[in-house]
């Protein structure tokens, strides 16, 4: 007993504490002792399991389904002094706040919903899809480079082009000029 309380001494983030379902007395962490603080607090906004339960309008059987838990433990936890760990607050306060930001979402909705078995082979198949996808974005920027190189050598087309038509109107203009200069000079 003396050794334990010299190591609680020596390390202020644990604590002497009565754990409950223990004659003598444990170390209990700070962050336990915080959760637990967490909980009581959760606790006193929401009320008691049973009130919570009555909340949500679910059974016994229905809130143990909900809360992955197994229905003695719920009742361990409902009887005169029992105790809730604090994650399961934790998890009734969030579902709380859920329902009351998407009001349609029923329990039903997570107790219903089958759970996904992913085998070898469907395994496979979406590695396969990965590997085809990857294949495909990396044809899609192979064309897109194209794309990009095909547009710029089709503006400086475009740009040769001009220049032609330029210079074929600056010759056209000057054998204008030429021929009109010729036929003054041959009319003088």
């Amino acid at each position: 007993m003396e050794f334990e309380r010299e190591i609680t001494a020596k390390i202020p983030d644990f604590a002497m504490a009565k754990v409950e379902g223990d004659s003598e007395l444990r170390i209990k962490t700070s962050l336990r002792m915080k959760y637990e603080a967490e909980a009581a607090v959760i606790e006193k906004n929401l009320g008691n399991l049973d009130q919570i339960r009555q909340d949500l309008g679910l059974s016994a059987r229905k809130i143990c389904q909900l809360l992955m838990v197994d229905p003695s433990a719920w009742s361990r936890w409902t009887r005169p002094g029992g105790k809730a760990p604090p994650h399961i607050w934790r998890a009734l306060q969030w579902y709380l706040s859920l329902q009351e930001k998407v009001p349609g979402l029923h329990a039903n909705y997570f107790l219903n919903r089958p759970a996904i078995r992913v085998d070898t082979k469907t395994l496979q198949q979406v590695q396969e899809l990965e590997f085809d996808h990857r294949e495909l974005l990396g044809r899609m920027q192979s064309l897109e480079k194209k794309s990009d190189s095909l547009i710029q050598r089709l503006q400086e087309a475009q740009r040769v082009n001009k220049v032609y038509e330029v210079a074929g109107l600056v010759v056209g203009l000057m054998l204008a000029g030429f021929v009109a200069f010729l036929w003054i000079r041959g009319r003088g």
